[in-house]
Order: structure tokens, then sequence, then C-alpha cells
């Protein structure tokens, strides 16, 4: 599978119900890239399925093809027609972290859990993880634990000063958090509305923010791990350490 959407088992009927609903805005958002001419990553998924089924003279090939051009899909229907082409589904829903997550390479943490989430035993060698989650959803046991796995802290926006918030964030001047920055943003604009409340975020908003980050000079900051920036050294020894243990792994 390309993507898996991870819901908390706690909450399993309302965490299907809303990977369900974001599924189906994957599938809309890989639409309308097609439609632009665009046919990477889930949009390619939808150009390949859609010229296998006009390959195809019959009813439920028909029927599928109407689905995909007409609606938005959702996982079942997703899952049906991968089914009828005998193909892998590009996209699950688990709501089981021990067993699924170890089966992943590129991970993005971004629960709203007020305690650690992701232990050393969640990830497989050569994992690298953008935890964007604030409280972190990752440990500070796996940046001590497992040195073949590569630990990001995402939500961190370089300012085009040397901006100074004091002592209490940890980050060096001229970095912050995202939700700050965009309050920044918004204020600089004159802007009163809100984008960041509720569960329900349009692409279109973000794309806005992103595009007024730009105009006032605002960029990701650097790679950082346990409130410090990674050098490229440290990186490629992560990625050594990684391969090292695949191979040994491989014997």
């Amino acid at each position: 599978n390309d993507i898996t959407l991870f819901g908390n088992a706690r909450h399993a009927v309302s965490s299907r119900n809303r990977l369900n609903s974001l599924v189906q805005d994957i599938f809309r958002q890989a639409r309308e890239e097609l439609t632009e001419g665009r046919t990477s990553g889930m949009s390619g998924w939808l150009a390949n399925v859609t010229r296998m089924l006009e390959k195809q003279d019959t009813a439920a090939a028909r029927d599928y093809l109407a689905l995909i051009q007409g609606q938005d899909l959702d996982l079942p229907t997703t899952e049906e027609i991968a089914a009828f082409l005998a193909i892998d589904s590009p996209i699950r829903i688990s709501l089981d972290l021990d067993r699924d997550l170890p089966l992943c390479n590129l991970i993005v943490a971004a629960s709203n859990s007020p305690e650690y989430i992701l232990f050393p035993e969640h990830f497989q060698t050569g994992a690298v993880v953008c935890d964007v989650a604030r409280p972190a959803d990752v440990s500070p046991e796996v940046a001590l634990r497992r040195e073949d796995v590569l630990i990001l802290e995402g939500g961190l926006v370089q300012y085009p000063d040397q901006v100074n918030f004091g002592p209490n964030f940890g980050y060096r001047d001229g970095v912050g958090l995202g939700c700050l920055s965009e309050t920044i943003l918004l204020a600089m604009e004159g802007e009163g509305k809100n984008y960041s409340i509720g569960t329900k975020l349009p692409l279109e908003d973000l794309a806005h923010l992103r595009d007024l980050g730009r105009k006032h000079g605002f960029s990701l900051a650097g790679l950082r791990n346990q409130n410090r920036e990674l050098t490229d050294k440290e990186i490629n020894e992560i990625y050594q350490n990684s391969l090292k243990l695949t191979r040994a792994q491989n014997e």
C-alpha cells in the first residue's frame, strides 16, 4: 500500500468515519490534479486505473469508470475497484499502530495526544519520521535507542528576521512554531478570519497561507530533532546505520 492512515483504536467508529472522509478528500484532490494534467502520486493511480477500465468492455468496468469520473471515491469503493482489476489499493486505514506502523518507511505524525504515542519498537530500519504534533508524538527514547531512524521535528518556520520569542520555546532566533507563524502572517495582512479552527481545513486555505508565507519571506526551518538542528553529517550517519542494519538482517 502507498498510504496508510492511522486512527485511534479507543474511538474506532469515529476514527474510521473521519479517515474515510479524509480518503474522499484525497481522491477529490487527486481528480483535480488529474484534470490539470498532473499524474503523480494518487492522481497517477487514478490515471492508470482509468486506462485499465477503458480497455475492458464490460458493464462492471463502465460502472466503475463512471464512479471514478462522477463522484468522490470512498475507501470501500476504491478497494472494490482495485479488487476488480486485481491490483493493490493505494490507501488503507488502520487502528493498530503496533502491527502496521513498522511496515511504513515514511511517517508523518500529527495526533492531538497530550502524551507520547510512538516508541522505538514502532519503526522499521531506515524509517523517516516527521513529527508535526505539538506536544510531540515521538518519544525521546527513539532518538536515544534507534540510531537507524531519522526523526524530524515539523511545524517550524524560518522568519526573514531574527525574531526572538524568549527562551521558553527552545528555538534559535528567527525560528518559530507554525501555529504562531500563522497568527503573525494574518496580523501582517490585516486578516481577521480563522483558518485553523475545526476538524476540516480546506486545501484552498492552506494554499493561501503558503502564498502569504512566501510573500513575506517565511520558509521552512532547518531539519531539527531534540530541539537542535541536524547536520548533513548526522543525517548521513543515520542513513549509513540503517544500511548496516539492513545488510545484517538480510544475511
